[in-house]
């Protein structure tokens, strides 16, 4: 299993359907029929032991032990299984993280310090084990960054510093680029070009690190996972007037996840890398496949689950994808941006009173987190002009408005469908928030 800070999915759903009471919806019989038949969940296929070489037969029995309890979504398990291998000379590193992954709490790994401090201690010579602990502080990218160029620099032929560093820069890249999305939105062009600019170069970094980890050790499947990482982020950073670029890219990625899904045939983390290179490819179906088998190997994965039902909403198997943005919401419960991706499944299959709800719960995770709270407004708006029209209800239309003019207030970034609901709800032409 690989580090677990691997690719997020990137959220961004459509608006929820703006649907006049004046248009006929399909009957639910023929939604019933455009939507495929729900399809059972693949089995996983079995896991190996990354860097199995230095844990003896009962070890490594007890490390697939581990993440056969973490699939079935016992963590206690997990971890009492991880007791030994947590003890082995020299380190199994991939027992250490996962043992980090189940430990993380809200507040990241900052409990576990003094655990690595004192293993670090132990094995001063050991640039496993400073990975370990600099993954423990759960510090910012940047620093993150540094602690695993210092333990590169400490052990060159060590391959986990490496991986680490790839990993790290590509995370890096990823929310890079996620700031750039939000400066374009803003409409700050230059700003967003130099954070474009900035992420191309941390993700190129990203693949140079990777490249010297396959380098060091070429049967380790995480070794090739980061490099795949790292070419899945490029593929989304490669401009849109580089086709060709894209296109090469892309495909070197799909190469290295397949060596390293060859190497560890189950580990979700590949899987899921290997489908977002192959959505963007168009390969819709075959992404499908790649993300039931890894929800199959990590069925309590809210990133895996939001990809698997965003696949499915884009493959218009409507039911299938409204079950499974319900299984990526029971995954993490406060998130609320899958709260408005649920909402708008419900709303896609014309269930206004649920969508709403959903909206609603949304907007109240928005109001106490950090996120894009815009995104509940416009599904609000959305549901209670449809719902105040279908019911002849003045009050929803009145809750609607004011949901309108907080969207606006909060900067929601799509003028246009703010000034057709403002002229559609008799507001008039939408102007500036003062």
């Amino acid at each position: 299993m690989g580090p677990s800070a691997s690719g997020e999915c990137s959220r961004g759903p459509g608006a929820p359907p703006t649907i006049r009471p004046v248009i006929r919806r399909l009957p639910a019989l023929l939604l019933a029929a455009l939507a495929s038949a729900a399809c059972g969940r693949s089995a996983a296929p079995p896991r190996s032991v990354p860097d199995g070489g230095v844990l003896d037969e009962a070890l490594r029995q007890r490390y697939l032990r581990a993440l056969e309890e973490v699939a079935s979504g016992d963590p206690v398990g997990a971890a009492k299984a991880l007791g030994p291998l947590l003890r082995a000379r020299p380190l199994h590193v991939p027992s250490h993280l996962l043992h980090q992954d189940l430990a993380r709490g809200e507040k990241g790994l900052g409990h576990l310090d003094g655990e690595y401090v004192s293993l670090a201690r132990e094995l001063p010579r050991s640039a496993d084990a400073d990975v370990l602990l600099v993954r423990a502080r759960a510090a910012s990218p940047e620093e993150r960054i540094a602690g695993y160029q210092g333990a590169a620099v400490k052990d060159p032929a060590a391959p986990w510093p490496r991986i680490a560093l790839a990993i790290a820069r590509t995370e890096l890249a990823r929310e890079l680029l996620r700031r750039a999305s939000a400066k374009e939105r803003d409409g700050f062009a230059e700003e967003a070009k130099r954070l474009r600019a900035e992420a191309r170069a941390s993700a190129d970094r990203a693949r140079t690190e990777a490249e010297r980890a396959v380098a060091l050790a070429p049967a380790l499947s995480p070794a090739h996972g980061a490099l795949g990482h790292a070419l899945a982020a490029a593929v989304e950073l490669a401009p849109p007037e580089g086709d060709k670029e894209r296109r090469e890219v892309r495909g070197r990625a799909l190469d290295v996840l397949g060596k390293a899904l060859s190497l560890d045939p189950g580990d979700p983390a590949l899987l899921l890398d290997r489908a977002l290179v192959l959505r963007d490819a168009g390969d819709m179906e075959g992404a499908a496949r790649d993300l039931e088998t890894a929800a199959a190997a990590a069925p309590r994965d809210p990133r895996i689950l939001a990809a698997r039902a965003r696949n499915l909403s884009d493959l218009r198997r409507l039911q299938e994808a409204t079950d499974a943005w319900r299984e990526a919401v029971d995954a993490a419960p406060g998130d609320p941006d899958l709260r408005v991706d649920l909402g708008t499944a419900l709303a896609a299959s014309d269930r206004w009173p649920q969508a709403l709800a959903e909206f609603r719960l949304a907007d109240r995770l928005y109001a106490t987190a950090k996120g894009e709270r815009w995104k509940a407004r416009r599904g609000l708006v959305t549901a209670l002009v449809q719902m105040g029209f279908d019911e002849q209800d003045p009050a929803r239309l009145a809750e609607a408005r004011e949901h309108l003019r907080a969207y606006r207030e909060e900067g929601g970034p799509d003028a246009g469908w703010a000034a057709k609901e403002a002229e559609f709800l008799g507001e008039g032409p939408a102007g500036p928030p003062e």
